[in-house]
């Protein structure tokens, strides 16, 4: 049934491949609008209506596996350009596999591989996203608040944002991004032509209440906590596995009241794909920033998760999914140092690596730096001040903007899949 809905957005498609980009792209912006664009809602997101999260991820891979082959693009993205040309798109389950040479800023073309040999990279992209921010855009997705304002929070206003269904504009921004944080790139000294790789894979999310979820819990909006043990070490009584946002929290309701309250986010990502057999030489984990507030001069660390179900989050997982006390980080990085509006990129080190799944669902989480040091005595106490950040969930409209993971690897043996198209 997928190729059935992949036919008839073909003709777009090819039209699309041809025509919509530009040579150069500035940052989030597309400077043309995508023709599959509607009033609404996109052609191919129209399809995913009432899908499942497995039959969504291969309808849009069906349409990106249509992009076909020969495309040259110099694209900027995340603060980076590289310029890729796409010899070859497949379909693979559950996502797209791009084939591509790729050059940087210099012209200097990007030897892959753990020698620089590999002279045509295979992307594996799951789950990948369709659509991209655009000013003109007719798509338009309301991003509200996790946390309800109360008399003693300070009330965070509803961003209204604007898209357009662009695939290929998606897929080259996912693939620029991809580039810049993936592991084994070298110059092009030991380049053997024709050589094809096999090393990258992209994870997202799913939007909803669906295996892989994304969200947040915490504790504080409900129930006053007067001491910051009694917030910290909560059961949980708040959720949100729909929501447009991922967001942590440590401080005194919003920075202004008497009573503490913390929340913490979760991403899964199905990583299946892998196959057991991988080697993993290097991840990295990535959230794009859309507020922040560091009255705490805090740090953000990124966390392995458990949550009860792989497609749902209850309250209690804000206990339940962590490690309350001393929590083991894999990577972090200083707020202050962190970028609004852009993707914040954290390389998992070796513990990091070891929690990604090579055949089932990898799951991380995000906490403020405050909560995840906090011992039992609760010696890391938030001062005064707001300390709230809020990153894009994939809820977020299955944009190039979604939580993401990208994982360097090699694998003994290919399956068929990875050898031919379907």
């Amino acid at each position: 049934m997928r190729y059935f809905y992949a036919s008839l957005i073909l003709a777009l498609i090819i039209g699309l491949a041809n025509t919509v980009v530009p040579s150069k792209l500035g940052g989030n912006t597309p400077k043309e609008i995508d023709p599959l664009a509607t009033e609404k809602v996109g052609l191919i997101e129209a399809e995913l209506i009432g899908k499942t999260t497995m039959e969504k991820a291969n309808i849009k891979g069906d349409a990106l596996s249509l992009l076909g082959k020969q495309q040259t693009e110099t694209v900027t993205f995340a603060d980076v350009t590289y310029t890729i040309e796409i010899t070859d798109t497949q379909k693979v389950p559950d996502g797209v596999a791009v084939f591509a040479r790729v050059w940087d800023e210099k012209g200097n073309q990007i030897g892959f591989g753990v020698d620089g040999t590999v002279d045509i990279e295979r992307f594996i992209i799951i789950n990948p996203p369709i659509m991209v921010d655009d000013p003109n855009g007719k798509i338009t997705r309301t991003i509200t608040p996790a946390i309800d304002a109360t008399a003693t929070t300070t009330a965070q206003p509803a961003v209204v944002r604007t898209l357009t269904e662009n695939p290929k504009l998606a897929l080259l921004q996912t693939l620029v991004h991809t580039i810049k944080v993936k592991g084994e790139k070298f110059g092009p000294e030991k380049i053997i032509a024709g050589k094809v790789g096999h090393t990258t894979g992209t994870f997202f999310p799913s939007a909803g209440a669906a295996s892989p979820v994304d969200g947040y819990v915490g504790t504080g909006g409900v129930t006053d906590h007067v001491t910051w043990g009694a917030a910290h070490d909560a059961t949980g009584e708040d959720s949100g596995a729909s929501a447009s946002v991922l967001i942590i929290v440590t401080d005194k309701l919003g920075g202004v009241g008497t009573n503490y309250r913390a929340y913490r986010s979760i991403t899964l990502f199905d990583t299946s794909t892998l196959t057991a057999g991988a080697t993993i030489s290097a991840a990295t984990y990535s959230i794009w920033m859309t507020q922040k507030n560091d009255n705490q001069s805090d740090s953000v660390g990124i966390v392995q998760t458990a949550p009860a179900s792989n497609s749902a989050l209850a309250n209690s997982d804000y206990s339940a999914a962590f490690t309350v006390h001393s929590d083991t980080v894999t990577a972090s990085a200083t707020l202050a140092s962190m970028s609004l509006a852009a993707y914040n990129d954290f390389t998992l080190d070796a513990t990091g690596r070891g929690w990604i799944s090579k055949t089932g669902i990898t799951k991380l989480g995000i906490r403020y730096r405050k909560d995840y040091i906090d011992t039992a005595s609760h010696t890391s106490t938030p001062t005064s001040g707001q300390s709230d950040t809020r990153f894009s969930a994939a809820d977020t409209a299955g944009t190039s903007q979604d939580p993401k993971l990208v994982v360097t690897y090699s694998t003994a043996s290919f399956s068929p899949w990875q050898l031919f198209p379907f």
